[in-house]
């Protein structure tokens, strides 16, 4: 996963790629693949960090942000429609074919106020990480679970209502433009309420010239935004 998916294609890349699959089982690849399973263990730990959260925030909306995703404006024209326990991102061109399914970025999560309900999804997912065995694990095995429940759900704007543990919950699905936006080319010049720098969250000269962007933000509170970060 770490050779193949995000990241620039290179020399070094290319012969790892064919390390794994001409000698699978060879001295070579053993840290290669230890690094693959260390970087999708390390993105499976979100999601009992989110149940985690859940408990601390209460009835509170909770939102999940990736440590390089940065709030530019308030997320609180999600809930103009009405209450959701869940709204996920949805990217602008979906791939759903195994091992390449891009169809929600999980770097941006809303959820609504009711706990129980935000706890059946979270733990539901967590399950279906135990089954998935596909690249990028965590966000897939979600794809995996909601698709042939509420397949709705991958149109943006789409609210739909699934039961999972006796519980009927509320899914939202917003575009990843505006709520998850991460173009690099888009990120400083954008509207995005959410920008995420994926992979490009060390250098530090894009960090730096947005972090000095937020800071000239005027404040506005009356449009802070009502969740737990």
């Amino acid at each position: 996963m770490a050779f193949n998916a995000r990241f620039p294609r290179t020399l070094r890349q290319r012969i790892r790629k064919m390390i794994l699959k001409r000698m699978p089982g060879s001295p070579l690849a053993r840290p290669l693949i230890t690094a693959g399973l260390t970087f999708e263990n390390m993105l499976l730990q979100k999601i009992p960090c989110m149940l985690d959260a859940s408990a601390r925030a209460g009835d509170q909306r909770l939102i999940f942000l990736d440590a390089d995703a940065f709030l530019m404006r308030s997320v609180e024209v999600a809930w103009d429609g009405g209450e959701f326990d869940m709204a996920v991102t949805l990217v602008d061109q979906p791939e759903w074919a195994e091992n390449r399914c891009s169809v929600i970025n999980s770097g941006v999560i809303l959820f609504g106020r009711r706990r129980a309900h935000r706890d059946a999804l979270l733990s539901s997912w967590i399950s279906a990480t135990e089954t998935c065995r596909e690249q990028l694990r965590e966000q897939t095995a979600l794809v995996r679970l909601l698709a042939p429940l509420a397949p709705a759900l991958f149109t943006v704007g789409n609210r739909v209502e699934i039961e999972l543990t006796d519980k009927r919950v509320q899914l939202l699905s917003l575009p990843c433009r505006e709520f998850n936006n991460t173009s690099r080319e888009e990120a400083l010049t954008s509207n995005a309420r959410v920008v995420h720098l994926a992979n490009a969250a060390h250098n530090l000269g894009e960090v730096s010239e947005l972090l000095e962007r937020i800071s000239s933000y005027p404040h506005e509170p009356d449009k802070r935004p009502a969740f737990v970060s």
